[in-house]
């Protein structure tokens, strides 16, 4: 486990959360979870502004080599191209509104390893 980890683990303890009694939250390598999440998505969020500031419409989502059969991101979204202003538009409503449910999304759960980048 990373020391980033283990500090959002002392941080943010589990009896503190209102998601406490939730195994699905609160999985084993939880802290590692929440911090590979964020970082991803912080990631995806600046490539995507500066796609979109460069005027780029369009991104690809490059095959992860830990990607995963079965996973909307895996089947769907890997080795595609996809509207740049849509999947920014989705991850800022999943993040303002709580809604992880949006449709497409770069990362699309919590142990996602795509990314997103230039066409070219």
């Amino acid at each position: 486990m990373t020391r980033a980890s283990r500090e959002v683990e002392q941080i943010l303890p589990r009896w503190g959360s209102p998601h406490a009694a939730n195994n699905r939250v609160f999985c084993k390598r939880w802290g590692e979870r929440l911090v590979r999440s964020t970082l991803s998505r912080l990631y995806v969020v600046g490539v995507l502004h500066l796609l979109r500031d460069r005027g780029e419409a369009w991104c690809r989502v490059p095959h992860s080599p830990t990607e995963q059969r079965g996973h909307n991101c895996s089947d769907v979204l890997a080795g595609g191209v996809h509207r740049v202003d849509e999947l920014l538009e989705n991850v800022l409503h999943a993040e303002r509104q709580d809604d992880w449910r949006v449709e497409p999304m770069v990362p699309d759960h919590p142990w996602c390893s795509h990314v997103v980048a230039p066409i070219s």
